[in-house]
């Protein structure tokens, strides 16, 4: 659940870019994620099981894919699902941000690391996610370091 939570404020605040978020602005809404929480909990039930496949193609072509008409767009939405919705969820290393080895990325030290916790009760996954920073890091959405400096000076320059 949490890892659909995720994927969801990750689709809905990469709008925030503009044209560099999305190529079209798609309204994804709070109907797209209670499907795909439905389709996760019938799945995982029916199934007693995770088939990755099933449901990378559920989650990124049927539930949110439903509304993408632009292919790049299809093409990072089955990206995210892939990254994010496989046996590499479990791993104690798994995180949500982006590849971190570029020159054009912070150093490890400084960067907050979006990870799926290990929490039993609700109060901890709260305290966990009070803990983010307040302002998001533009490669937990996939995007280079200059992509919020654009989408500023754009929103700046249309305000």
């Amino acid at each position: 659940m949490y890892n659909m939570c995720f994927l969801h404020s990750i689709v809905q605040e990469r709008r925030k870019f503009g044209p560099l978020g999305w190529c079209i602005p798609y309204e994804y809404n709070d109907g797209d994620f209670y499907a795909s929480l439905s389709f996760l909990e019938r799945h995982i039930e029916g199934t007693g099981g995770y088939s990755w496949s099933t449901i990378q193609y559920m989650i990124s072509e049927v539930q949110y894919g439903g509304k993408i008409t632009d292919d790049y767009d299809r093409r990072l939405f089955i990206t995210y699902s892939e990254a994010w919705f496989s046996q590499n969820l479990f791993s104690p290393t798994f995180t949500y941000n982006s590849d971190s080895s570029g020159p054009h990325h912070t150093t490890q030290s400084t960067k907050f690391q979006y990870t799926n916790p290990q929490c039993l009760e609700i109060e901890e996954y709260l305290s966990y996610i009070a803990s983010f920073p307040s302002s998001d890091d533009p490669d937990v959405f996939g995007l280079h370091q200059n992509a919020d400096l654009t989408s500023r000076l754009i929103f700046k320059r249309f305000s």
